[in-house]
């Protein structure tokens, strides 16, 4: 046969890895895995409670704003959000909305829909 010599086809401890073996590391692998995605997920909900909270104080702040610099010092029966604090909230804030109670007072309400409570 073409003069080569006659090799085994493995040496000895050129084994590889077994089948079980290959399996045990899998099976790890999607348990680090799994464990992973759960703690992930529960980050992505403070976030969104943190967002909630920080826009509610931003328009508190900004009302309390918006009534220290005018020399009436009543609440706005309406909100421009470009006449309470410029820069300070977005165009149009979409998680809580400022209702005037007429009485002196305010409340910042969650809107519908937006998650916040």
């Amino acid at each position: 046969m073409n003069g080569a010599p006659n090799r085994p086809l493995s040496r000895a401890g050129d084994e590889g890895f077994t089948l079980i073996e290959l399996l045990v590391v899998i099976v790890i692998l999607g348990i680090l895995s799994a464990v992973v995605v759960f703690a992930v997920s529960g980050i992505q909900d403070r976030g969104e409670d943190s967002a909630c909270a920080m826009e509610e104080r931003s328009i508190r702040v900004a009302v309390e704003s918006y009534v220290a610099h005018h020399p009436s010092g009543e609440l706005p029966s309406s909100v421009d959000w470009a006449d309470l604090v410029p820069g300070h909230l977005s165009d149009d804030p979409a998680l809580y909305v400022f209702v005037n109670n007429g009485d002196g007072s305010y409340s910042v309400d969650p809107v519908a829909g937006s998650g916040c409570t």
